[in-house]
């Protein structure tokens, strides 16, 4: 995969011939569902009724966004100050904050980041709130107690921790409102509105009645947030789309990635496994992490992250059932760059209890490889991790990046 390339735009796609870059930015990738291989290369036009606008050799060409995973831009690096408030929101959604405003609907807010901005936004969408300063200056335990809860949110009523003078403690309230100057809170019966420079961190019941809708595509400016945009357009060099009631707004120079949802593939760390079988190493039963690789870091695959994955140890055996609805499996494995030169594995895919591919073992010093797979008709698919070699107990540390099912070819 390029990873720096200034003032083109490149499109992966399967089957379409490498050509010449162009000498416009902004520079984008997009990745083919089925294997990934083969560049295009384009200006990009825009993006509208689901369908991608390139112009190359002197003409305009479309492509439908169905076909493709990813649209990734190699545009500007990514945003490194902390901003002022991080917001997690329901499904997979985060936001980083520069600026916070009352919505114009009740019970909404709108929110302002680098290069964004989205209006209307459901209060009960959002999951927790922490200020820059909590999360740059806060005690570890406390930064610990604010995550547990945020995983596992109080049901019935919200957590709001608050400091004054050095001092912080955690009030159990209904959060009404968050405008630019703080949140209005119904706390012991009473109307209460804390100031920003008092709230240490939010975290909101999911018992809301509203939440945020499933699906859409996952949008990614610079600064990391993730937003979730329904039929996108891009034109004159903004990026809108709607999410539910919200509506959202990137500049176009800002966007770093689209992840496109499609009804053709699912990544098997979205799905859940039906059955998984560990054996301890060492003593140790190494848990499969989703969308990391198993020491809890990014996984990364020769110097290249890759946001999707499953990261699992050696003796590790999950199987997933895919109901006999998917063509193709597809995935990079290889050793974690965090294993240094250390680990040998050998990956495994089983369809329906039958082996349909065993790798050489893998190690550190070696390259990823990917893996393109038939698995028409069957119902389920287990993924395996062995041990290479009796005398390397160390640093096995098994990605299946971009691991992924398939229903159809690429249009």
């Amino acid at each position: 995969m390029v990873h720096s390339m200034a003032s083109a735009l490149v499109v992966l796609a399967l089957g379409l011939p490498s050509v010449a870059q162009a000498d416009a930015p902004p520079v984008l990738r997009v990745e083919c569902l089925r294997t990934g291989e083969g560049q295009v290369a384009g200006r990009l036009r825009g993006i509208q009724a689901g369908r991608l606008t390139l112009l190359r050799n002197g003409r305009e060409e479309e492509f439908p966004i169905s076909s493709f995973r990813e649209i990734v831009f190699d545009g500007p690096p990514p945003h490194v100050v902390p901003p002022p408030f991080t917001i997690w929101g329901r499904n997979d959604r985060l936001f980083a904050v520069r600026r916070i405003a009352a919505g114009a609907a009740a019970g909404t807010l709108n929110l302002e980041g680098y290069g964004w901005r989205g209006t209307n936004i459901p209060l009960a969408s959002l999951r927790a709130v922490a200020t820059r300063r909590f999360l740059r200056d806060g005690p570890a335990e406390e930064i610990e107690s604010f995550r547990e809860s945020r995983e596992d949110p109080p049901v019935g009523h919200d957590r709001v921790m608050l400091r004054r003078d050095e001092r912080r403690q955690v009030f159990s309230c209904a959060v009404e409102r968050m405008t630019e100057e703080g949140v209005g809170l119904a706390l012991a019966g009473s109307q209460k509105t804390a100031r920003w420079d008092d709230v240490e961190w939010i975290v909101l019941s999911p018992s809301a009645p509203a939440s945020a809708p499933e699906g859409g595509h996952l949008v990614q400016p610079a600064d990391g947030s993730r937003l979730r945009v329904r039929a996108p357009e891009l034109k004159d060099g903004v990026l809108s789309g709607e999410d539910g009631e919200a509506r959202y707004r990137v500049n176009a120079h800002r966007l770093r990635r689209i992840r496109v949802a499609s009804e053709a593939y699912v990544y098997l760390s979205d799905l859940k496994p039906d059955n998984v079988k560990l054996k301890p190493v060492l003593d140790v039963v190494w848990q499969p992490r989703l969308d990391l690789d198993v020491t809890g870091r990014a996984i990364e695959l020769d110097g290249r992250i890759y946001p999707k994955g499953i990261g699992t140890h050696v003796h590790t055996e999950m199987t997933f059932a895919t109901g006999g609805g998917y063509l193709h499996f597809y995935a990079m494995i290889g050793v974690d760059d965090t294993a240094g030169d250390l680990g040998s594995v050998v990956f495994r895919v089983l369809a329906d209890g039958r082996s349909i591919f065993r790798s050489k073992p893998l190690g550190g010093r070696d390259a990823p490889e990917p893996i393109a797979l038939d698995i028409r008709g069957a119902r389920r698919l287990t993924l395996v991790t062995e041990p290479g070699s009796p005398v390397e107990p160390c640093g096995n540390f098994a990605d299946w990046a971009e691991a992924r099912l398939v229903r159809q070819p690429s249009q």
